[in-house]
């Protein structure tokens, strides 16, 4: 197959993003190779696991929560981009907390893979303060992989945001690539990066049409003054 070229990254760029020492410096994408399910089924499967998903994190549940993650997942924020289970709930942990605030969420649109082994869904989320007042509210972008045990785990995760157009001076760094067995889905998530200086996350996916791809996500957090 030929990858769509908004998935690439010229090798001289990896290299250089390579000296962050952040994980993943120049990662294969991935190919779950699950069986191919019953069309329809694998977007109620994920709508079905996104809603246990937030009910798990309203409810301050930490091993819940946890469960419903891939080990290797990369999740986009406004505060940056962590990978892997431990360092996801470190950023959630202010949400998860019992005396935390409640943020909920529920999608209203998924699309799989015809293989069934990548889904995406997109929804709404509402944050409410420990008193229960509304104190936010927002989109996400979540990509379910279907995992050894047969179980849809979030493994790519973003706030439905477009990324301004001044982050295209950014070098993109890939953490996470994702195809699915039909190779009919395609992800990506990463950093933006300023030289070796973090100033924000992306994620990609696009859906091939015949011979060509098209775009369905392009978002991330932009963090001009990085860290």
């Amino acid at each position: 197959m030929t990858p769509s070229p908004r998935l690439l990254v010229p090798l001289t760029l990896l290299l250089s993003a390579c000296a962050t020492g952040r994980p993943g410096a120049a990662p294969q994408a991935q190919r779950p190779g699950a069986p191919v399910v019953a069309r329809g089924q694998p977007e109620a499967e994920a709508r079905a696991a996104d809603l246990a998903f937030s009910a798990a994190t309203a409810a301050h549940d930490e091993r819940a929560f946890a469960s419903f993650i891939a080990p290797d997942a990369v999740f986009v924020s406004r505060e940056g981009v962590a990978v892997g289970v431990a360092a996801i709930g470190i950023d959630w942990a202010p949400l998860l907390a019992p005396e935390g605030p409640t943020l909920t969420w529920a999608p209203d649109s998924a699309l799989a893979a015809g293989s069934g082994d990548l889904v995406l869904t997109r929804g709404g989320w509402t944050l409410a303060s420990p008193a229960g007042a509304p104190a936010g509210a927002g989109r996400y972008v979540t990509l379910w992989r279907r995992e050894p045990d047969g179980k849809l785990r979030a493994v790519l995760d973003a706030l439905d945001a477009p990324l301004p157009l001044e982050s295209a001076s950014a070098t993109r760094h890939p953490l996470r690539r994702l195809i699915s067995s039909d190779e009919r889905v395609s992800a990506v998530a990463g950093l933006l990066l300023d030289g070796l200086k973090e100033v924000g996350g992306f994620m990609l996916v696009e859906v091939r049409e015949g011979d060509t791809w098209r775009l369905l996500v392009e978002v991330g957090s932009w963090r001009p003054g990085g860290r």
